[in-house]
């Protein structure tokens, strides 16, 4: 599940609510999730791998214990770790005209794991989510790898769409206000 931006626009009460929501959700129904966002403390905590995009540059990091919050998750039901890739990027450099966006990023996120990618505004972190639901042309000319297999050896866009749940700013943006979170 990659979730673009999913707390904008929340107020507090609200953002808690999505937080322990996507806690239960990747806990109990075993859902592999990477989120964008600008680093606001609030992350869930089933979140344990980040990825900070600066200009140009990228840091990947364990979440330390002081970023999680006070609630602990039933470890008995978590999935157990497994090294199989499901995206992988490989020397990755995004560039428009002369601004380089991304340079030599490497990447790879295993069955399981669940991702924060943080950074500023035009770090390329929906960029790098295009990447990944086949949305972007570049996923063809770079070394991006979607379920072991490189974009362009055959697979259409739709067969990884199926794979992969997205939602992002466009949809919250016009999801109705009565609309429970359950629901959405």
């Amino acid at each position: 599940m990659i979730l673009d931006y999913p707390f904008e626009g929340l107020d507090l009460t609200s953002r808690i609510e999505l937080k322990e929501f996507l806690d239960h959700l990747a806990t109990y129904h075993h859902i592999q999730m990477i989120i964008a966002d600008h680093n606001h403390p609030q992350l869930p905590n089933v979140i344990t791998k980040k990825i900070e995009l600066t200009s140009c540059s990228s840091e990947i990091t364990n979440r330390t214990q002081s970023e999680f919050d006070s609630t602990s998750l039933p470890q008995a039901i978590a999935p157990a770790k497994e090294t199989e890739p499901v995206v992988e990027m490989r020397n990755l450099k995004i560039q428009y005209g002369n601004a380089i966006i991304l340079n030599n990023l490497n990447w790879k996120i295993n069955r399981g794991e669940r991702w924060a990618l943080t950074g500023p505004n035009g770090s390329g972190k929906t960029t790098l989510f295009s990447l990944i639901y086949a949305d972007h042309p570049m996923a063809y000319s770079e070394q991006v790898y979607l379920f072991g297999k490189r974009r362009g050896t055959g697979e259409s866009i739709w067969d990884i769409k199926k794979r992969i749940s997205y939602l992002g700013p466009e949809q919250i943006h016009f999801l109705d206000a009565a609309t429970s979170l359950l629901t959405v």
